[in-house]
């Protein structure tokens, strides 16, 4: 017996990343460096090398990661164009804080800074120091 051509509603809800256009890989220009350590035992404490980030953007927050990155950032939802994620990295007396502020343009452009912060007894021990690194990325895909 034939079958009807349309008898599926999957595809009409969905709250896949692909969903919001922000979601996919953007390229880095330049890319991201900064590393720091323990200077007493010499182990990093950080360590960024960025090149691309990956975003994606669901109704009940978004995630950024990077390869190789360790923890992803998550915050909220993308509000209006403005993304806000962050992650703590935890370190022995030491813990790195990467936050994320960004916002979208074009469809393709996303350019805000990575803050990264410091916090601990052992901090002053460290290479370590409060930075604002900008961010300009291109989306790929």
């Amino acid at each position: 017996a034939p079958r009807d051509a349309v008898t599926s509603t999957d595809a009409v809800t969905s709250t896949d990343a692909g969903d919001d256009p922000r979601s996919g890989t953007y390229t880095l220009v330049p890319a991201l460096a900064y590393a720091c350590q323990d200077e007493v035992f010499k182990t990093p404490v950080l360590s960024l090398a960025v090149a691309s980030l990956t975003v994606v953007a669901r109704p009940g927050g978004v995630t950024v990661t990077w390869p190789g990155g360790g923890a992803a950032l998550t915050g909220p939802a993308i509000a209006g164009n403005s993304l806000q994620a962050s992650a703590s990295l935890p370190h022995p007396d030491c813990t790195a804080t990467l936050t994320l502020r960004a916002t979208f343009a074009d469809g393709a452009r996303m350019n805000g800074t990575l803050d990264l912060g410091f916090a601990g007894i052992g901090c002053a021990l460290t290479s370590c120091e409060a930075r604002s690194l900008g961010v300009q990325a291109l989306r790929m895909r």
